[in-house]
């Protein structure tokens, strides 16, 4: 008896929504804020606190962060850290927005120990006042490879290009490229398992997002071409369709040293990390000639894309709330703020593109392919049951 296409494992939804994250849990044996023996309650202080957070990721850093601040601090009690402890340990790094979060997880935990008895004073009672010191920055105008916005070739025609070398692998990287040009975020990409895509009869992607919310994705004629090509390889090269269960993208392993992606085969069925993620969109932007390019960049790229995809007459083909829909925004503030007004169209080069050149716009190019006026679908805050634009559903030239 013949086995089954491999989309055919992609048809049915799974009964509940997938996890938002699949990370391996991080045990966390918590820091003892006193020495071994003493009788003191603090000695749980910090795992207590941690276990209110039930995102691995969330209590791994936030254990990360405060361990650092006792170790600055140079003591394990609470109660001996002062204000000027704490403003000395978060004000260490020049980046307005680093800062902005080590006072904020230091009131939390400070106010958390207050509340529960672990501490009598409250040493960061009054930092909220130092916000206004250090204003909120976006489009990571401080970090050391600021935000990058591609323009349509840039994105579909060299990045995607550079990934197409007729290697599994290869086709692999090339997923991970469409994706993220669908507005999908590096930990979501990871995270996808076989059960979340649908290629027939009518083709979608629907997972848990960021903040618990669920999104859909309708992919285009690419994207499900580069999808059957995919599944197709892993029945031929492991002789078995993909179980529901299993993650959507692969690992590739080559002696177990990295090696470059294009001389490594792939390991069907484990998963991928962020850093795979990372690793990959920077590969591929390396080698189309485009320098460092995040995976968070090709996100903010769908999102420019949308915002410069306009009428003959020049009119917008989609508004703030469009585009908040396709990003999975719970605020459209979020969208503005830091997908939309520091965008600029810039050359490869980085300098800025005139106003006059045809290449900086898209032509009503969509950023999740070249097939239909939208990506993702979904019910975001402040945007609920308000209906779709009929462009969202027709075809744009390409």
């Amino acid at each position: 008896m013949p086995s089954p296409s491999p989309a055919a494992a992609c048809v049915g939804w799974p009964r509940a929504w997938p996890r938002s994250s699949d990370l391996p849990p991080k045990v966390s044996p918590g820091l003892r804020l006193v020495r071994p023996g003493d009788p003191s309650p603090l000695g749980s202080a910090l795992a207590d606190f941690l276990d209110r957070y039930p995102h691995p990721g969330t209590r791994h850093n936030h254990e990360r962060n405060l361990t650092d601040l006792f170790t600055h601090a140079g003591t394990t009690d609470p109660r001996a850290v002062t204000e000027g402890a704490i403003i000395a340990w978060a004000t260490r790094s020049g980046a307005n927005n680093t800062i902005r979060s080590r006072l904020g997880l230091a009131r939390t935990f400070f106010s958390w120990c207050h509340r529960t008895g672990v501490i009598d004073t409250d040493p960061s009672l009054d930092l909220r006042r130092l916000n206004a010191s250090y204003p909120r920055t976006y489009g990571k105008v401080e970090g050391h490879y600021p935000a990058r916005w591609l323009t349509h070739d840039e994105a579909f025609g060299s990045m995607v290009k550079a990934t197409q070398d007729g290697t599994t692998a290869g086709l692999r990287d090339e997923l991970i490229i469409r994706l993220g040009l669908a507005a999908m975020r590096a930990a979501e990409i990871a995270a996808l398992r076989i059960e979340n895509v649908r290629l027939s009869p009518s083709p979608e992607i629907r997972w848990m997002g960021k903040g618990r919310r669920p999104r859909t994705l309708v992919p285009g004629a690419s994207l499900v071409a580069a999808l059957r090509r995919w599944l197709d390889a892993w029945q031929t090269e492991t002789g078995t369709v993909p179980e529901p269960d299993d993650y959507l993208l692969a690992t590739l392993t080559s002696g177990g040293q990295w090696q470059g992606s294009r001389n490594r085969s792939v390991a069907w069925g484990t998963s991928i990390s962020h850093r795979t993620v990372r690793r990959a969109v920077q590969d591929a932007g390396e080698r189309a000639g485009l320098g460092h390019v995040a995976p968070h960049d090709l996100r903010r790229s769908a999102a420019g894309l949308l915002h410069q995809a306009k009428t003959k007459d020049g009119g917008h083909l989609f508004d703030l709330l469009d585009i908040q829909k396709v990003m999975g925004h719970a605020d459209p503030a979020t969208t503005q703020r830091s997908y939309l007004d520091p965008w600029t169209p810039r050359s490869s080069t980085g300098r800025h593109r005139s106003s006059t050149d045809g290449k900086s716009t898209t032509a009503g190019l969509c950023p999740r392919h070249e097939v239909r006026g939208c990506c993702v679908t979904g019910s975001a805050p402040g945007s609920v049951g308000r209906p779709l634009p009929a462009n969202f559903r027709t075809k744009v030239a390409s």
